[in-house]
This record gives structure tokens, sequence and C-alpha cells, in this order.
């Protein structure tokens, strides 16, 4: 049990934590916080893999401003047993349990959860808040997960966007990995070059946050020069993209060449699938609600 959960203390820990927000889509999800850590209902936040779902629900907890002695539990999908939620809320703790990926609990664990939710007070502690980066409609419809539970976890939903939908966000959120990395590596940078500028602006990032963490990290590890050139970064689908053809390329500005690769290289993933769309979203490893807008924005149809 006690190794799927881990505890931290409202402190110097979320103190360090930035959060950085120059995009308006991000800056209107931070702005709600405050509402949301002052309700007693549950919070489900939905969002990609790596798109800082955790962030979100420490923020969450330390906006709820209940004191040093109030704890943050993080609970994994591999938790069996959710009997501490009614102990806590016995003992009137104003703790935050936090539960990663609640599609992967078993089906025993949501009704116990469903039923915690269900038979606790509005004005109950503890506060509960889960994540998922999972179509939770699909799974009730396909009996993998628990109707009453989605039920009660829907009254409040969080959606954080992906890295991809953040453009602003994305320079400033790597300029402070690279501080980061450069400091934890004793390798300190002074910033990117404008070539790799628009190499990190153009990409997908289909890791979200933590993919860019990690090239910020690799990137750092590997650079030979007094700040980060586009050579130094090296992007998980780098090499398919620099190898399709770009003759069809006929708006030579960044912005349009990008959307005309985004079209392409889309319209040949659903093609592939067979206009599947749940299954191009799974091979590009994005949400099937993203498909739906990108084929509406750069106007994608099936006989593209």
């Amino acid at each position: 049990m006690q190794g799927h959960i881990a505890v931290f203390r409202q402190c110097a820990f979320f103190m360090n934590m930035e959060l950085i927000a120059q995009s308006l889509r991000y800056k209107k999800l931070l702005a709600a916080l405050g509402d949301v850590a002052a309700s007693p209902l549950p919070v489900l936040i939905r969002g990609e893999l790596g798109s800082g779902r955790d962030t979100i629900a420490k923020e969450i907890h330390k906006r709820r401003g209940v004191g040093e002695n109030s704890r943050f539990v993080r609970i994994k999908p591999a938790c069996s047993d959710i009997s501490f939620l009614s102990e806590s809320a016995f003992e009137g703790r104003t703790d935050t349990f936090y539960l990663e990926e609640v599609s992967l609990l078993t089906k025993d664990v949501q009704q116990n959860l469903a039923s915690f939710l269900r038979n606790t007070s509005s004005r109950s502690i503890p506060k509960v808040i889960v994540s998922t980066s999972k179509d939770l409609e699909s799974s009730v419809k396909k009996s993998l997960f628990d109707s009453k539970l989605l039920s009660s976890l829907s009254r409040i939903i969080i959606t954080v966007p992906p890295l991809r939908e953040r453009e602003k966000d994305i320079v400033p959120l790597a300029e402070k990995f690279l501080a980061d990395c450069g400091n934890d590596l004793n390798k300190p940078l002074s910033g990117f070059s404008q070539a790799a500028i628009e190499k990190l602006q153009s990409y997908w990032w289909p890791g979200n946050l933590r993919e860019l963490r990690l090239v910020m990290e690799r990137a750092v590890l590997f650079s030979k020069g007094s700040r980060l050139e586009a050579g130094d970064i090296v992007l998980q689908c780098e090499k398919s993209a620099a190898d399709m053809p770009l003759d069809f390329v006929t708006d030579k500005t960044l912005h349009g060449a990008i959307n005309m690769f985004k079209k392409k290289y889309l319209s040949q993933i659903l093609d592939e699938s067979g206009w599947n769309k749940a299954e191009a979203a799974r091979v590009l490893g994005i949400q099937r609600t993203y498909i739906f807008k990108l084929i509406d924005e750069l106007g994608i149809s099936r006989n593209s």
C-alpha cells in the first residue's frame, strides 16, 4: 500500500513551483483554479500524457489555503484500497487526495470511490482530485469505467491543453527548463539561437511538457557552445518530417508551411486508418477531440 502513495506537505515544494502562462487559454485555466480550490466538490483533470495534470492538481491544493499541516497525497493507479479517504474525512483533515489516471483503477476501487463521493456531504473534507488522459465516456460505454463515478466526477472538469495549443508558452517553458537543466548539470547556457527558437515553435510536441524537459536536458548535456543551436535540439519525429518531400509547400512563410505540412501529414494518417479518428489520434499521440479541431482548422476532407 505504501508503495502506491506519495505524500507532500504544503511548504517549499510548492513555493518553488513555477507556472508559466503567456498563452490566453492557459491563463484562463489558471484564473479558474481559485474557484475550483474553494469548492468542496471533486475535480476531474483531463489532459494528454505529459501535459502537466499533476502540476494543476498541486496548484489547486496550494490555493486551498488550508495550512502547512495539510497534506497533498498522490495516489498511483495500482492502489487497491482507498479506505484512508474515509479515515481522513472522519478525522476532519483538510488533506488533498490526488488519484493519478483514474481510468486504471480496478472496478472495485472505482465503485468504492463512487460510493465515498456519493455518501459524503458537500461540506466534507478532504478534497478529491483525479486525472485522466483517457476518454472516460467511451470507457463507460465499453463497461470499463464506472458510470456512477463518472457522474460524480463530472461536476468540475478541468482540461489541460496540450503544449502544441500553448504556442506562446513553448519558448518561456524551454527557457525555464534550459536554466533548470543548466543548473543541474553545472553547465549554464545563455539561451537559444533564432533557428533553435523556430525549431521549438514548429514542432508538434506529442510528449508535451515532459518531452520538452527531456529535449532540453539532452540538448544541454551535449551542447558545445554558450547557447543552444538548432542542431543541438533533437526531436522525436524530426527525421520523418525532414525526409518528407516539400514540393507541396506553396506558402513559404513558416506558419503557412507548417500548416501545409500538418494538413498533408494528418490527411495521410487519416487515410491509413480508414478515417478512424480514434485510431488516427492514437497513432499521432493526441486526443481525438484535437483531431476534429485540426480537420476543421486545416480544411481537411476525405478526398483531400
